[in-house]
């Protein structure tokens, strides 16, 4: 028998979820709270405000658990008494508040804290607080045998107390002063040569779930390697499967949450293996495997209650749900059972009727399987968003295991369908003072989601289809969706009713789309192309309100801090924008071009905490007006890239020597 790993892996259905089978509903396949007792759109805002509540209660009183007090699901029950929200009021217009341009690299991260930024650079990892980016708060001396060229990895620690910097023959770890404030001696290790042989740069290093474990994938997946700062010692895993990038590899592990119990997917003689290991020690202490042919991944539920591993697309669709000791508890594949009713809610999709006598091609289709892409939960572990080759995005309630929600996503989308679903459209028109201006209408008709663009369809990789993204937000309220066919387009839906909320069509491919960690329903949305470089979109989903464009390109003049004038235009170098995740201010956002970095807080009208400005730590950018194109002033910045169009006309900045103004021929009769 496997030892336990402590864990009541018993979970009670969701209280109050009342769901009515309507084949009509357009965008899933069961029908929603009816309209007469509220709107969609108050329901989650509704959520919103009482996960903004209960995040304010918690922090501020510490409430005793009560252990045999039963689980409670107050924000999926339906009969609790939803206050109508008016979208439509006027709120005060948001702003943007910028500050200076920091000296950066293209190794730049904000910490997990959102209070200190590191810079590596030759000279060292610079430290710098954001109440002071003036002045460094910390230097880390660099070894001298590292070079800065050959990075593979920089991250910081999960406490943001530590940073780390790694190359193929050694890892740094070193302590920050700043966030310990030097009452102890700094804390710094060396790990030499930590993948022998090295025929190639490690697959993945990072911190583990503490300060103290340093992870490694070796390169071809030779060994998974756990490194223990505070013993010294090492111990390695054979033969990962998941090995051949960073995000691929992401899927072959996953530690535990609180418990920090490792688990790691291996295959040995053309057989998936799954172990995990004890926290301290790294050893096995649970090892079998799975009912898979080609495992595709594994991850812990957000509570640890589950440990999910997938099938790969190519041998149908399979979800294995397995205890925290290793036990099979139940095996997901999306399909009917047999004898399953349409008022059932059986293994698999309900909703079909009986399955030996209705069975059709939709059913069909359901049999023969379209694989698992990538799986999503929810922060609050009670919902599983399941992507495949199609269209479809299957929601499983989690207690359950069932699907109770199907999401479909339309070819052709009508605005104003309901209260609920709009549809947000970005616009591209000429500046005066950038050239290129980004800004969002709301669509007034029919318009279907534009498709691949014929540089991207004609390769081997246009091939592809279905979900490429699955993320909720921090309150478990909202899913935000992209698909293949349609790499322009972000879907969010509703996670409780399964209706479809808004959507956001852009002019280029969405790279990211990432909730804020701690703001319900605010959404950053980053692209690809050189028009989208340095341009952030945050959208709030729920709000009768265009999504804000902070382009920080175009807003900061092509001049530094010292008023030099950069070598060549725009800066060329890795672009990246994210959240910057500091308590008590607006959502912020951290953006850094390889050369610069800064940072811009998002002040938001109806936020009453946020209206005070000196809740933002940094002082805001002072930039020059900018002049007007239909005045006889000289353009102030000369560097700035302008391309002329038959809408802006760009007088010739090039001189020839030697030229001289030709001679009037018929001067004389000027004279006259």
């Amino acid at each position: 028998m496997r030892p336990s790993l402590h864990s009541d892996a018993s979970r009670q259905e969701p209280q109050g979820r009342h769901v009515l089978h309507n084949p009509a509903n357009g965008f899933c396949d069961k029908q929603t709270i009816p309209e007469s007792q509220t709107s969609d759109r108050a329901l989650l805002s509704n959520l919103v405000n009482q996960y903004r509540q209960h995040s304010s209660t918690r922090a501020s009183t510490a409430v005793p658990h009560e252990p045999n007090a039963p689980e409670t699901h107050s924000e999926l029950d339906a009969s609790i008494a939803r206050p109508q929200i008016s979208d439509n009021a006027h709120r005060p217009p948001a702003i943007m508040r910028f500050s200076r341009k920091f000296k950066a690299s293209s190794h730049c991260l904000p910490s997990p804290d959102g209070r200190l930024v590191a810079t590596l650079l030759p000279t060292g990892i610079h430290i710098q607080a954001v109440d002071r980016l003036e002045e460094f708060a910390d230097v880390i001396e660099l070894p001298t045998d590292l070079s800065v060229s050959a990075i593979v990895s920089f991250q910081w620690s999960p406490t943001s107390q530590r940073v780390l910097v790694a190359t193929a023959d050694q890892i740094l770890v070193a302590a920050v002063l700043a966030s310990t404030g030097g009452e102890e001696k700094p804390f710094r290790a060396v790990i030499r040569n930590p993948s022998l042989p090295v025929v190639a740069k490690p697959a993945f290093v990072g911190f583990g779930p503490s300060d103290d474990q340093v992870c490694l994938c070796s390169a071809y997946g030779v060994k998974f390697a756990v490194f223990s700062l505070l013993t010294g010692k090492t111990v390695e895993i054979l033969n990962p499967k998941l090995f051949s990038s960073v995000s691929v590899f992401s899927r072959g592990f996953s530690f535990r949450p609180d418990s920090n119990h490792l688990s790691l997917l291996t295959r040995t003689a053309g057989k998936d293996w799954v172990s995990v290991h004890d926290p301290a020690a790294s050893t096995p202490i649970a090892s079998w495997a799975p009912d898979t042919i080609d495992a595709q991944g594994l991850v812990w539920s957000p509570d640890g209650h589950w440990l999910t591993v997938w099938e790969s697309p190519a041998y149908g669709r399979k979800i294995l749900f397995y205890t925290p000791d290793g036990y099979i508890f139940k095996t997901w594949t999306g399909v009917p059972h047999a004898g399953a009713t349409r008022q059932s809610n059986g293994d698999g999709d309900g909703g079909y009727g009986d399955f030996e006598t209705h069975i059709d091609t939709h059913i069909a289709d359901e049999l023969l399987g379209s694989g698992v892409r990538l799986v999503q939960y929810s922060a609050n572990a009670r919902i599983l968003a399941v992507g495949d080759v199609s269209r479809t995005v299957r929601l499983i309630d989690v207690a359950s295991i069932t699907t109770y929600k199907r999401l479909v996503h339309p070819t052709s989308l009508r605005p104003r369908t309901s209260a609920s679903s709009m549809i947000w459209q970005e616009q591209i028109g000429p500046s005066a003072v950038s050239g290129v201006c980004h800004s969002f209408v709301e669509a007034t008709q029919d318009v279907s989601p534009p498709g691949r663009s014929a540089s991207t369809s004609t390769d081997a990789s246009g091939i592809s289809s279905g979900c490429t993204l699955l993320a909720f937000d921090c309150a478990s309220a909202l899913l935000a969706t992209r698909l293949e066919e349609a790499p322009t387009t972000v879907w969010v839906w509703s996670a409780e009713t399964g209706q479809l909320c808004s959507v956001l069509m852009l002019h280029a491919n969405v790279s990211a789309a990432t909730w804020h960690p701690s703001t319900p329903a605010t959404l950053l949305i980053t692209c690809d192309g050189e028009k989208h470089q340095g341009l952030g979109v945050v959208w709030n989903p729920l709000k009768d309100e265009p999504p804000q464009v902070g382009d920080f390109l175009r807003y900061y003049p092509l001049t530094t801090n010292e008023g030099h004038l950069p070598l060549s235009g725009a800066p060329t170098g890795k672009h990246r924008l994210t959240w910057l995740h500091l308590d008590g201010i607006p959502p912020s956002l951290f953006y850094s071009d390889g050369h610069e970095f800064s940072l811009v807080a998002l002040d938001e009208g109806d936020q009453h905490e946020y209206k005070a400005t000196d809740s933002v730590p940094w002082p805001e950018a002072d930039i020059p007006a900018a002049p007007s194109y239909l005045s006889n002033r000289q353009w102030a910045l000369e560097d700035r890239v302008r391309e002329e169009s038959p809408l802006e006309l760009v007088p010739a900045s090039v001189e020839i020597e030697g030229a001289s103004v030709l001679d009037d021929t018929f001067h004389y009769k000027r004279e006259d």
